[in-house]
């Protein structure tokens, strides 16, 4: 009985040392893209963007417009990282993400198109464990201007 009242004292004091997990704030809507290009062109831009890099792609649906990544790991140091989402707090430490799910979504016509950027982060670690972000749409309008200038071209 003793042991057991001793157990659960321990394991009360051991639940109180586990930093609490803040979620991150919700991310706004965010607007697709304007180009003033035709939609062909913005997709062929896209398509070749991704190429160039080599990021694999799951899915690739012209007629859609719809293009989905491969899961990916998010390169560079947890400083280069952080500006892309939130990913929440577990006690005072601030999470950034390491996982991402791009998808873009192109539609328009002969003239005009817009293009739309989306991307999912995450967290996942052992010494933290794994959460959902809300991206900070840093990363989407960088490749949505990117994607537009090349496509005026």
């Amino acid at each position: 009985m003793l042991r057991r009242l001793l157990l659960a004292v321990v394991a009360s004091a051991l639940v109180g040392c586990v930093p609490a997990y803040t979620p991150p704030a919700v991310a706004p809507e965010r607007e697709p893209e304007a180009v003033n290009v035709s939609s062909g062109r913005v997709w062929d831009e896209l398509v070749e963007w991704f190429a160039r890099r080599n990021l694999p792609i799951r899915t690739i649906d012209r007629s859609s417009g719809l293009l989905v990544a491969e899961p990916m790991i998010v390169a560079g140091s947890f400083q280069e990282r952080l500006p892309y989402a939130d990913c929440g707090k577990k006690g005072y430490v601030e999470l950034a993400p390491t996982n991402a799910i791009y998808n873009v979504l192109v539609r328009g016509d002969s003239t005009r198109a817009t293009v739309r950027v989306n991307v999912r982060f995450s967290h996942r670690s052992q010494d933290f464990g794994s959460f959902e972000c809300e991206s900070k749409g840093v990363w989407e309008r960088e490749l949505e201007t990117v994607i537009r200038e090349r496509a005026r071209q």
